[in-house]
């Protein structure tokens, strides 16, 4: 509602820009924190127990790789790449959510698995 407010008046104010970042705050922590506790309990195995950790880790690391290749910018240095690194960071954290997915699906018992990872 608060964006169609301001689509419609054009009118902005603070409680906007709260509105859209509180989600992505809450939902950054939740991953922390679910990830903190899986690592805990021990209870998922090898690679599944480390996903969600990195699923609440990954906005503050694209933060700063997205920072790190803005200062070249900066710099008046050219860099080839810089348009695509928010393609690979938006493909990588697509791959992670589905990672997520499979882990709780293997998880869960759903499924047998008895391969390798």
């Amino acid at each position: 509602l608060p964006g169609q407010v301001k689509l419609v008046t054009g009118a902005s104010t603070d409680s906007d820009n709260l509105l859209l970042v509180a989600p992505a705050l809450l939902g950054l922590g939740g991953l922390l924190v679910a990830g903190i506790e899986i690592l805990k309990a021990r209870k998922w195995r090898r690679w599944r127990r480390y996903i969600p950790l990195l699923l609440g880790l990954f906005p503050l690391l694209s933060a700063a790789i997205l920072y790190a290749a803005s200062i070249p910018s900066l710099l008046d240095v050219p860099f080839a790449g810089r348009e695509l690194i928010g393609h690979w960071l938006s493909a990588i954290y697509f791959l992670l959510w589905v990672a997520l997915g499979a882990a709780i699906w293997i998880e869960s018992g759903q499924i047998r698995h008895d391969g390798p990872g």
